[in-house]
């Protein structure tokens, strides 16, 4: 597992038990930002910001110096993550109030940008459910599941994530991570407080862990397959 630590300017890496196992810098005077594992080669990918421009480095293997790439549309660059076939995909922003898909093809060196009909930047967690890209976009706090074909995608359904209360969520930050028919994210405003939600379906949290470290729920992590099993 990697955790990006934009304090430290420093990503860790753990083994599945927990042990350290090291750590990855991040060249020059970037920040890294989040980041995510390639299931098909375990290459790590990491957004980083070297204020004002954002990029995505890449560490083949999970080690090494990284191949840095950069999509010139993007005036920012939130979160990054792999489909199945280890395409890339970054969401973020052309500039104020709009949304930005982009890939980065497994195997490619640009970024290649894809229509969506989403259109307010509410830039949250990438991932791959197992079937769709997902984007999370907060206040409130909805994911978006998206086909990708080619230089276009759709949506084909989302996923809201209501409080224990019944109403939607408004929230500064979409961190969302999707696991089998789970969502797990914190709650908004209860910044120790950990929640999980069905999945695709949505609606009120079914169960809420209380008394978290605020770093821990917020950091950005990213977890590679555990070949020993």
């Amino acid at each position: 597992m990697f955790i990006s630590d934009s304090d430290k300017a420093i990503v860790y890496e753990y083994a599945h038990d927990g042990t350290q196992l090291g750590t990855l810098s991040v060249p020059g005077d970037y920040l890294p930002i989040n980041c995510a594992v390639d299931p098909t080669t375990g290459n790590l990918a990491v957004v980083i910001l070297r204020s004002p421009d954002f990029a995505v480095a890449v560490y083949t293997g999970g080690q090494g110096e990284p191949t840095i790439t950069f999509d010139p549309s993007a005036k920012y660059l939130g979160w990054v993550g792999y489909d199945a076939s280890g395409n890339l995909f970054a969401d973020g922003s052309y500039g104020l109030n709009s949304f930005l898909l982009t890939e980065l093809p497994k195997g490619g060196s640009q970024f290649s940008d894809i229509a969506t009909s989403i259109s307010e930047c509410g830039c949250g967690s990438v991932q791959w459910d197992g079937t769709y890209i997902t984007v999370a976009h907060f206040s409130p706090l909805v994911i978006y599941r998206l086909a990708i074909s080619g230089s276009t995608s759709t949506i084909e359904g989302t996923t809201t994530l209501l409080n224990s209360g019944g109403g939607k969520q408004h929230k500064g930050r979409a961190v969302v991570t999707i696991y089998g028919g789970s969502v797990i994210a914190p709650l908004a405003g209860k910044t120790k407080e950990l929640a999980f939600w069905n999945y695709p379906t949505g609606g009120r949290p079914t169960q809420i862990l209380h008394g978290l470290i605020t770093r821990t729920i917020e950091s950005s992590s990213a977890v590679s397959i555990d070949h020993s099993r």
